[in-house]
Order: structure tokens, then C-alpha cells, then sequence
């Protein structure tokens, strides 16, 4: 039998073939993980140093395949910018003339990425105002053909 007829017979058959190492994913992992988020903690952080989470790019695959793993994990990084929000004050708090500068930089960086994953919430308001000349009002001056 030749490759052609192996894979043609295979085709055919009711048998589903199956190519790979079996998967890890349950449905109790992802939300032990999105719990994890939550609570603060980063997808690359989890996968890195716990024993029980997949590598980072399994997980990214499954969320490719599964909408209902995007969806949990939408709501856990939403909540885990609520959580760094909140944590913006105990770290200010916190901090003392020693330690000044690191407070600084943490809640900078809070604030940044909660300005970027949830912008109307904390993100900078935009507002944009049209002025003419020296600050006075716009005036609109139609020109027709004999004018210039």
C-alpha cells in the first residue's frame, strides 16, 4: 500500500486519527489561570513559574480555538486593571522617602497600562476645541469664482 492509498483509506474510515500529544486543556486550568490574572499576576509570569500552568503560547492557542477561553480572559485582564488601579494608592501610600523613586515608576507604569487596556475608564480625556484667529470664533468665508 502505498502513501496515496493509506491516506486515502484514511479518509474514508470512521476512525478519527488523531496527530500529537494529548492536550492539558480543561476547562478548571483556564479558570484557575484567569483567576490568577485577576489577581494581578501576567499570563507569562504564571506559565513561567508554576508547575501546574501550559507554556504561554499553548494557552494563546487555545484561546485562538476557544471563544469562550478569549471571553474569560477579557473579563480576568479587565480585572486585573481594576486590581492595579486599586493598588496605585497602597503603592503611593507606601512609599517612603527611600523608596521614592520605585514607587514612582510602579505607579507610572499602572497607570499606563490601565490607560491603555481600559482608556474610558482611565485613559486621558480628549477634548478638542476649534478657535479662529487670536482665539476668537471660526468664521467661514466662501469663495466663488470671482473672488481671490
Amino acid at each position: 500500500m502505498d502513501y496515496v492509498e493509506f491516506w486515502m483509506e484514511s479518509e474514508m474510515s470512521d476512525e478519527e486519527v488523531k496527530i500529537g500529544r494529548p492536550t492539558d486543556y480543561t476547562d478548571e486550568l483556564v479558570d484557575r489561570i484567569c483567576e490568577e490574572i485577576a489577581a494581578g499576576r501576567s499570563l507569562n509570569r504564571i506559565c513561567k513559574t508554576e508547575s501546574w500552568a501550559p507554556d504561554k503560547s499553548t494557552f494563546y492557542r487555545w484561546m485562538y480555538k476557544h471563544d469562550s477561553i478569549r471571553d474569560k480572559y477579557a473579563r480576568a485582564k479587565n480585572a486585573c486593571q481594576e486590581f492595579a488601579a486599586e493598588d496605585i494608592l497602597e503603592i503611593a501610600y507606601d512609599a517612603t522617602p527611600e523608596t521614592y523613586n520605585v514607587a514612582r515608576l510602579k505607579v507610572d507604569a499602572h497607570k499606563w497600562v490601565a490607560s491603555k487596556l481600559l482608556p474610558k475608564r482611565y485613559g486621558e480625556k480628549q477634548q478638542l476645541e476649534h478657535t479662529g484667529e487670536s482665539g476668537g470664533p471660526l468664521v467661514i468665508k466662501w469663495k466663488g469664482k470671482d473672488d481671490e
